[in-house]
């Protein structure tokens, strides 16, 4: 499939949710669902859906080198036993196949605004959000990070390895990074 321009999009609501089977971007090609705009949102139609929607598989993409980057270091300084897990809580599909894979997800315990890194070491647990300059956690993840923290856990929204090496000082975890 070639360059799309915003008016291409095929886009078709389901459960109030704006859907397309297909879109690229650059080197960016995948299929993706994407939540509908703030309730005060009056933009409405397919150009907006389809600039909302390049602009979640943008900011995922723009993620992705940040999470593979922080998981190595992570891996790197955390005591001997650590494990350091990314917790998939995306689904690229839609439509019918899209609701099918939510309800096996949440049957199987996906829970909505989970962080996407849990690392867990001798004597604990902490978690981490990782996002790109500009992006910021949804209401979803930013309500669990906080019973999280009111349960005892370390949680933290990062952008870097730096963030991660601040928090893990910050909240004391022994770890090997000589900084």
């Amino acid at each position: 499939m070639g360059q799309i321009s915003d008016n291409q999009i095929p886009a078709k609501a389901v459960n109030g949710r704006a859907t397309v089977s297909r879109i690229t971007k650059g080197d960016l090609s995948q299929n993706c669902f994407v939540d509908p705009c703030e309730p005060d949102c009056d933009t409405a139609g397919p150009a907006h859906t389809a600039s909302r929607i390049k602009s979640v598989n943008v900011r995922k993409h723009r993620e992705a080198p940040i999470q593979q980057a922080i998981v190595s270091y992570l891996r790197k300084v955390l005591p001997k036993g650590s494990v350091v897990h990314h917790n998939r809580n995306e689904i690229a599909r839609s439509g019918k196949s899209f609701r099918n894979e939510i309800a096996r997800a949440k049957s199987h315990g996906m829970v909505k605004g989970f962080p996407d890194l849990i690392c867990i070491y001798p004597g604990g647990a902490c978690f981490f959000e990782v996002k790109a300059e500009g992006n910021y956690a949804d209401a979803a993840q930013k309500e669990l990070h906080s019973g999280l923290k009111d349960i005892g856990h370390f949680v933290a929204v990062v952008r870097s390895i730096d963030d991660a090496r601040q928090y893990l000082t910050e909240w004391g975890i022994p770890n090997k990074d000589p900084s």
